[in-house]
């Protein structure tokens, strides 16, 4: 957070301070760097504080862009952190729910809708994709 901060007191010491900025591929892989999945909870609550921290103390962005909407496809030869990025299980998982919301994904519901639990409205948006 303050290395963004910095970064925004740079843009307003060359004039620039009152652009709205964007913050691309914020998330929570889970998945560890040897495949071994993190407590699906912890990921939650770690991208929730980022979100909040963000939305307290970085009032200069606009937005923010959560990396990735879906893990990415075993099928893909991707493996390690990087396939477990996203708020639904990729389609092929064969461990969870095809296109399944994740504890994740229920964060930022209840994080962009004021506390509201999301759990109904994600599998209902989750079952038109599983078929």
């Amino acid at each position: 957070i303050s290395l963004i901060a910095n970064v925004n007191n740079v843009m307003k010491a060359h004039k620039d301070g009152g652009s709205r900025v964007w913050m691309t591929e914020t998330g929570m892989s889970t998945l560890h760097a040897d495949g071994v999945i993190r407590n699906q909870n912890s990921a939650a609550t770690i991208l929730t504080n980022a979100l909040q921290r963000i939305d307290a103390e970085l009032t200069f962005i606009d937005t923010v862009m959560i990396y990735e909407l879906a893990d990415i496809s075993s099928e893909s030869g991707v493996t390690g952190t990087e396939a477990g990025y996203g708020l639904f299980y990729s389609g092929d998982d064969l461990e969870n729910p095809p296109y399944g919301a994740k504890a994740t994904a229920n964060a930022v519901y209840k994080f962009t809708h004021n506390g509201a639990d999301g759990t109904a409205a994600l599998s209902a948006l989750t079952a038109r994709y599983a078929n």
